[in-house]
């Protein structure tokens, strides 16, 4: 028994991206295309070969090859809270690694690492203010002369709802001192 495949001349989704190659294809393209689909019985053609598209492109949940990065945000004068990383719509990033790495004096500085869930915030335009959104604290460190690594036991995944925010506390910039937070990330969607 073989298995069942849509006929390709009639999958709009192929006239769409015929011009592109798998490693152009972004995830604005696949979302445009699949987001006005239902789920329903005369829509089973497309859905087959959205699949196989999605899996073509490696799009299949596992981390993607090519897409790892290491997104730095550096901190001179800035106390208040930052959003890091926010994937674009469509986009799943898993965090593989964090450090947070000051440089100055030895004064103390604290900052703490938030998932934010984007839609929750009273005005999802200014998210500097974490007092009505649902958030998650993922660490909460002080730290003087010495680089922090930040760990926790569970892969952490980032889409454009729920992002990663990082709250700087205390920051000596009298003295010129800077802080840097590093993470490390990899696309799986």
């Amino acid at each position: 028994m073989s298995e069942y495949a849509p006929d390709p001349k009639k999958q709009q989704v192929y006239v769409n991206l015929q011009n592109k190659t798998l490693s152009d294809v972004t995830a604005e393209d696949i979302d445009r295309l699949t987001a006005p689909t239902f789920i329903q019985a005369t829509n089973q053609d497309a859905l087959l070969t959205y699949n196989s598209v999605n899996k073509a492109a490696m799009r299949d949940g596992g981390p993607m090859p090519g897409t790892s990065q290491v997104v730095r945000t550096g901190f001179k004068d800035d106390t208040g809270t930052f959003v890091v990383f926010r994937p674009a719509v469509g986009e799943v990033w898993q965090l593989m690694a964090m450090s947070l790495d000051p440089n100055g004096t030895n004064a103390a500085h604290r900052g703490i690492g938030y998932l934010v869930d984007f839609s929750s915030l009273a005005n999802p335009l200014d998210p500097t203010s974490l007092s009505n959104a649902s958030f998650v604290e993922i660490f909460d460190v002080t730290l003087s002369t010495s680089a922090e690594s930040l760990t926790y036991d569970t892969p952490l995944y980032l889409d454009n709802n729920t992002y990663f925010a990082l709250s700087i506390v205390t920051l000596d910039t009298a003295a010129g001192d800077t802080l840097d937070f590093k993470i490390a990330m990899i696309r799986c969607r």
